[in-house]
């Protein structure tokens, strides 16, 4: 097991929190994707974008809104 995991899902899928677990070593994100399956057969994909990197004990929410529109947020 590596130190990035999905801390949590949202029940209506509306968000995924990715935590990275590690205590001293920053993850490189850059290319991972994250892939949701609608109930009506519709893929919707989000990339992390270049030179994404999680901190040490930190988490990255990605947020879907409309299903069309996505952006993340450090916190």
């Amino acid at each position: 097991k590596g130190p990035i995991s999905i801390a949590e899902c949202d029940s209506q899928g509306k968000s995924v929190t990715v935590e990275n677990t590690s205590r001293s070593k920053s993850m490189v994100l850059t290319g991972w994707t994250i892939r949701q399956q609608s109930e009506n057969g519709e893929t919707l994909t989000y990339t992390f974008p270049d030179n994404c990197l999680l901190r040490p004990n930190h988490s990255i929410k990605v947020k879907i809104f409309y299903l069309l529109y996505l952006y993340f947020y450090f916190f």
